[in-house]
């Protein structure tokens, strides 16, 4: 079988789409699956075999940088899956290349699948476009219908979809490296690198955007009982829109680090290391830092939503 991946964002972006559609073509190579990537160029292209990717111009979306927007380039991008010749569509994102790639599928007659990731109409209260409610959700419905299957993390994003009148949704389960994320990756040079000299340490870890709900984080630290802030310092571990945002914070706070993006083993340290994990937002279809987190024993976790 031969699989065209289409997505307007992927490795090595950093956000749980870009990282389970990574996980996808892994699971692809161990199993001998032939597979081209159909995606946006960024500034730093994948570190594997260019044949199985093809990435298109691309600008950033003037509300989240960090996103691309394709700019396809229809001949071209016509030729290549004529050589390629899938046998499979799947289409991860429903904007320009998932877009090209629905129309494609349909062209051609080749069997599609979509996978719905993100719940973009949460996102748009965050952005304050409300208003683009009713006509966001007549475009999903609309593009998700030709698939065979919508493949959905959580049964909560499976009811959403439901209750919007959508079909043939099923669920696609995550998972976590238990052998990376676990209580034995403890490391007090966590607390060494980042000069933390509290008792305990709170943690959030996410992309820093409005929709993550960085307000109600805010006011957690700053309502934390003075008894409690003592002994507290957080790590925020992240990148993105409001990055700035998170800046000030430390400036105002002396228990606030900012680490930035981290992976791998780096990462899971600061998971072990870290005495509760708090997770703001209310956005996500599933959230695969709260698997992660969970997945520890050690640290107990805390999702506040806002009211």
């Amino acid at each position: 079988m031969k699989l065209a991946l289409f997505s307007d964002t992927f490795h090595p972006q950093v956000n749980g789409v870009a990282r389970t559609l990574k996980r996808l073509t892994n699971y692809l190579e161990t199993n001998e699956v032939e597979y081209k990537v159909i995606m946006p160029s960024f500034e730093v292209s994948p570190k594997t075999a260019q044949d199985q990717y093809y990435a298109m111009k691309s600008l950033p979306l003037f509300l989240y940088p960090e996103c691309r927007l394709a700019i396809p380039q229809l001949r071209a991008l016509n030729g290549e899956l004529h050589k390629f010749k899938p046998d499979l569509l799947h289409v991860a994102t429903p904007f320009n290349i998932g877009l090209f790639g629905m129309r494609y599928g349909k062209k051609e007659k080749i069997p599609m699948v979509a996978s719905y990731h993100t719940h973009f109409d949460r996102y748009l209260v965050h952005y304050h476009r409300d208003l683009l409610l009713p006509l966001l959700w007549r475009y999903l419905q609309w593009f998700h219908r030709p698939f065979e299957k919508i493949f959905v993390p959580s049964e909560e994003t499976k009811n959403v979809l439901y209750s919007k009148s959508f079909i043939n949704v099923e669920i696609w389960s995550r998972g976590v490296d238990c052998n990376m994320f676990t209580p034995q990756n403890r490391d007090y040079s966590v607390r060494e690198k980042y000069n933390i000299s509290k008792k305990y340490i709170f943690l959030y870890v996410g992309r820093l955007a409005p929709e993550k709900g960085l307000d109600v984080l805010q006011e957690i630290i700053n309502k934390l009982p003075s008894s409690l802030k003592e002994c507290v310092h957080w790590l925020i571990v992240g990148d993105g829109p409001d990055r700035n945002v998170v800046d000030q914070w430390e400036k105002k706070h002396s228990n606030v680090t900012c680490t930035g993006y981290l992976s791998g083993e780096e990462l899971a340290r600061v998971y072990a290391s870290s005495d509760l994990f708090v997770f703001p937002s209310s956005t996500e279809t599933f959230g695969n830092v709260v698997l992660e987190a969970a997945h520890l024993d050690c640290l107990p976790w805390l999702r506040i939503q806002a009211e």
